[in-house]
């Protein structure tokens, strides 16, 4: 903006100066020639004396004074500039916000982008459990045929029960320390898929008015998650199921100590891989539960983000009124000054 102390009278008398002196006017010249001023205050106002010079625009003899003229048509010039560069500062901040803003949400759609991939890991991880899962029920399938076979040699057994009893009552605590453990680990899955199920409701409730599409694929997971809980828990049914059998058939088995040490190795197996499947099982909550603290981090990204832009917006708007304040005012001067031309062209 022009300083006050600066005006365009100053400027085209000081140019006339310099082109008397037989020199080209230009900014250095005419600064050394008025002693002050700088140059983006004096460029375009001798930008303006040279296109009036070209347009062979001379100064009226009206009789008013020509500082008055002079202090008019300033005033007009910087009122425009100052609306000029208002206007340009105005839209450089409000464009400035946008691209920090929109980088913002190119990050946050990056990071959503991983957390989707990582979900589709979950799942193939999932997937293999199931498999796992099913490997086993076959293992077990196949442990209660052998057992079926051995059905026929009950009756040649009986005779040798008494001498495998002590055996078998440790087979039974075995098994009642196998059941228990099963039941034990049942109620605390239970218990914790309760608590995580609480907690990720408590979440998609709050995020449901912002991330729609996120919801949406948190609830198929959900569902994915419980249909995963439901096979699991039929799992858990055939487990006892077969554990009972174990009772069952280890009655049939008194006599066959070298099948009965063949069976606890199986046992044994089995009670590996299902400690496996608990590690992988526990794993997977882990998983699941660093998911939701991303998903957590980038509701509150989303929540600074839309808090950013409703910020731009206002100050848009604040913007655009004093730009509105600035052009009303320019029009009254306008007017002004053409009724001053006017009076002018009446008294020449």
């Amino acid at each position: 903006m022009a300083r006050p102390g600066v005006t365009y009278y100053d400027i085209s008398r000081a140019a006339e100066a310099v082109k008397a002196q037989g020199s080209e006017p230009t900014i250095d010249r005419v600064r050394e020639q008025l002693g002050t001023g700088s140059k983006s205050t004096i460029a375009p106002l001798l930008k303006q004396w040279r296109n009036n010079v070209e347009l062979n625009i001379e100064e009226p003899d009206t009789g008013l004074p020509s500082d008055l003229i002079s202090a008019v048509k300033s005033l007009r010039d910087r009122i425009q500039q100052a609306s000029e560069e208002a206007v340009e500062q105005a839209k450089q901040d409000y464009q400035s916000r946008v691209q920090t803003l929109e980088r913002t949400l190119a990050d946050d759609q990056e990071k959503l982008s991983e957390a989707l991939d990582r979900e589709q890991t979950l799942k193939q991880q999932i997937t293999d459990l199931e498999a796992n899962s099913r490997k086993l029920n076959g293992e077990l399938n196949g442990l209660a045929s052998r057992f079926a076979v051995t059905e026929s040699e009950r009756n040649a057994l009986k005779a040798r029960a008494q001498e495998l009893k002590e055996t078998v009552s440790e087979l039974k605590d075995e098994n009642r320390t196998v059941r228990d453990h099963f039941e034990h680990y049942q109620h605390r899955m239970a218990e914790d898929r309760q608590l995580e199920r609480d907690q990720f409701q408590s979440q998609l409730r709050q995020l449901q008015s912002q991330v729609e599409s996120l919801t949406k694929q948190l609830t198929h997971s959900q569902a994915e998650k419980e249909n995963y809980r439901i096979r699991y828990e039929s799992a858990q049914d055939q487990a006892e199921k077969v554990t009972y059998e174990n009772q069952e058939l280890g009655h049939r088995l008194e006599s066959l100590s070298s099948q009965i040490k063949k069976l606890e190795l199986d046992c044994g197996s089995k009670n590996k891989k299902i400690s496996d499947f608990e590690i992988n099982t526990s794993n997977f909550n882990a998983e699941v539960q660093g998911l939701k603290e991303q998903l957590t981090r980038k509701g509150v990204t989303l929540e600074r983000a839309e808090t950013d832009l409703h910020e731009i917006r206002e100050y848009a708007g604040r913007l655009e009124a004093e730009n509105k304040e600035i052009a009303e005012e320019k029009a009254v001067l306008q007017g002004r000054l053409e009724q001053l031309q006017a009076s002018l062209g009446l008294i020449e």
